[in-house]
Parts: structure tokens; sequence; C-alpha cells
């Protein structure tokens, strides 16, 4: 038997993952992309909330990110030039999904 989740059903499960951590923002936002990618690829997705938890991570900023995967801070760079490269540096190592507040990115 199958149950189709919207999206708010979706974020509902991530948030009652009592071993996440995710923001509001960050659920609804991951929802997002794993819908997106179904559509993309044409084919239904089983909801692994363990799953998910363990291959994404939420941060509140491309800097701290980085800085978890070795990324460099740049120190005779403004925070806003070095946020910049650190985007940069995670979209060329793995996937990204942005919104308003911070990041999740795919463990890489």
């Amino acid at each position: 038997m199958k149950r189709t989740l919207s999206t708010y059903d979706v974020a509902g499960e991530l948030m009652a993952d009592k071993n996440a951590a995710w923001s509001r923002a960050g659920a609804y936002a991951l929802a997002g992309h794993i819908e997106q990618l179904e559509q993309e690829l044409g084919e239904e997705t089983e909801l692994d909330v363990c799953a998910i938890r363990c291959e994404f991570s939420e941060f509140s900023n491309a800097t701290l990110a980085a800085l978890a995967y070795d990324w460099q801070k740049d120190e005779e760079k403004s925070d806003e030039e070095n946020e910049a490269d650190a985007l940069e540096y995670l979209n060329e190592n793995t996937s990204v999904i942005q919104f308003d507040g911070g990041l999740i990115i795919q463990d890489f």
C-alpha cells in the first residue's frame, strides 16, 4: 500500500524525526528538493527520514558548512567574500539547497 505525501507532509515527517534538528524552513526546503528530484527523474521515492538525516546536513551559512569539510577561510578576505568562496566550493563538490535562513548540503 502506498500513501502519497504532500510537501507539507514530508516536511512534517522530517521535523518529527527526533534524531535530526531540521529547522522549519530547512525541512520545507528539503521536502521541496525531494519533490523536485522526483519530478525530474519521473519516479516516486520512498520517504526514509533516517537516510535523509544521514545524507544531508543543515547549516546557517556556507562558511560553516565548508569549514566542516576542510575548506580554509582566507583571513585577508571579508566575511562576505569568504561566504561567496565557501558557497562556490560547496557547489563544486555537492548539492546545495539554499533557503531563507541557511542552506542544506548533501554530505560528501
